[in-house]
């Protein structure tokens, strides 16, 4: 689940596709949410050294669809679920975000996630 300046969004399953990403060795891991109706979709990337449960991960990108974004000041992912392999990594954020490219665009952004753990 998520908003961009107040306007909401959310990818939940069976109807769309979500996922975590990475091979555990990277120095980051990716939550994907996908939905087949049509073709929206999100890219979360977060920093995954010393993750662990009540840690605050940085947040590296947010991409909803074709709109790449970078946070504008730190912005960190406070993680409230971290189970083992199979279970469920779950956190959230909020923070302001901007385009990489001119003309440069702020948003707000809040973010809650919840995704099986691949690694």
């Amino acid at each position: 689940n998520y908003s961009i300046d107040g306007t909401p969004y959310s990818f939940t399953l069976p109807a769309d596709s979500l996922y975590q990403a990475g091979n555990g060795q990277n120095a980051n891991f990716f939550i994907y949410g996908f939905r087949s109706s049509n073709s929206d979709a999100v890219n979360i990337s977060v920093d995954n050294i010393g993750i662990a449960l009540g840690s605050a991960q940085a947040v590296n990108s947010f991409q909803s669809n074709t709109m790449p974004l970078v946070p504008t000041t730190g912005v960190n992912a406070t993680i409230t679920e971290y189970g083992i392999v199979g279970e469920f990594i779950a956190g959230n954020f909020t923070g302001s975000f901007s385009t990489q490219s001119a003309p440069i665009v702020n948003y707000n952004i809040n973010c809650s996630f919840r995704v099986r753990r691949n690694f």
